[in-house]
């Protein structure tokens, strides 16, 4: 499980949705260490494991309580802003022990954070194929492994490398890990939620699929 670096300002964290679906309970301290939210619980990472073509991969979900990708950009009103956000964090790992790594960010996934991912980030297929094609970023994100997620404020989009503005770490050691198939084959349906859940994306059956939806 990467460590997660969160964008200076934010205050949202990863929770559990079993327990929590509000911000009052799901909103941490802005500053510093963090692996609880101000309400006491636990920053949480649901797993999913798939093998498929000779590689294993670790999917890591994050549930946050809400999205706002235009948050403090003061025209753009509710526009971007939605309840429930699964973000993800996902592992490769070859058979000759290669481990690499790609992150969720809004329609597709990245590595490192540049002006190479809009083509992903916006779902624009030509855009994104011209950029990996040229070598401005790597094939569907995947990159090699950093052990850092770095979690954007107000949209919490990730990328697997970049250094931008953080007051805040959780670390990996402290993130409550959760198994999602014994969830989802119980209770998965019985939860609702403005965004597709894990389970029913694409992604969840094909780790390789470059879309989130």
């Amino acid at each position: 499980m990467p460590s997660l670096f969160f964008e200076q300002g934010s205050r949202a964290l990863p929770v559990d949705f079993r327990h929590c679906r509000i911000s009052a309970c799901a909103d941490g301290s802005a500053r510093g260490l963090v692996h609880r939210t101000d309400a006491g619980l636990p920053v949480t990472a649901f797993v999913h494991v798939v093998e498929r073509g000779g590689n294993l991969y670790i999917q890591y979900w994050l549930y946050y309580v809400d999205s706002a990708t235009l948050r403090g950009v003061p025209v753009a009103g509710e526009r971007g802003y939605h309840l429930d956000d699964w973000e993800s964090v996902q592992i490769r790992i070859g058979p000759d022990g290669t481990v690499e790594q790609r992150a969720s960010s809004h329609h597709g996934y990245n590595y490192a954070q540049g002006a190479a991912n809009a083509g992903s980030d916006a779902d624009i297929g030509l855009l994104n194929a011209a950029a990996e094609a040229v070598g401005a970023r790597p094939r569907d994100g995947w990159g090699d492994e950093t052990g850092m997620l770095v979690v954007s404020g107000g949209s919490h989009a990730g990328n697997a490398k970049g250094f931008p503005r953080f007051d805040r770490v959780a670390p990996a050691g402290r993130i409550h890990l959760v198994p999602l198939e014994p969830i989802v084959a119980g209770e998965g349906d019985a939860h609702r939620f403005a965004v597709s859940p894990p389970w029913r994306k694409h992604v969840w059956r094909d780790p390789e699929a470059s879309g989130t939806d």
